[in-house]
């Protein structure tokens, strides 16, 4: 016999989670598809300092000793951003990756 009640839980707890935290993760290839905030500069094809610059607009930097922010590799832009999404501070708006409002 089929359990329907923890599968209609289930999808009831999916859609809260999706709610608050966005399922969307970038890939490399979807770099070069998304821009910087209200630029025309995509997240693959930003220059270091533009990417750093617009990496600083979104929260404070800090790097240990050895980090280098100066120079972003593609990976690392990946995974800051999908950062970013999951933590609530970007949000992606008609493929341009845009700062969330805060609230004061």
């Amino acid at each position: 016999m089929p359990n329907t009640s923890s599968g209609a839980s289930r999808g009831a707890k999916n859609s809260v989670e999706n709610s608050v935290v966005p399922k969307i993760r970038l890939t490399l290839v979807q770099l070069k598809s998304f821009s910087l905030g209200d630029s025309e500069i995509t997240a693959r094809h930003a220059t270091d300092a533009q990417f750093l610059a617009f990496a600083a607009s979104l929260v404070p930097l800090e790097s240990e000793e050895e980090a280098d922010l100066q120079h972003w590799t593609v990976e690392e832009r990946r995974d800051f951003l999908n950062w970013c999404l999951h933590n609530g501070i970007l949000q992606i708006v008609e493929h341009r990756l845009m700062p969330l409002e805060q609230e004061t």
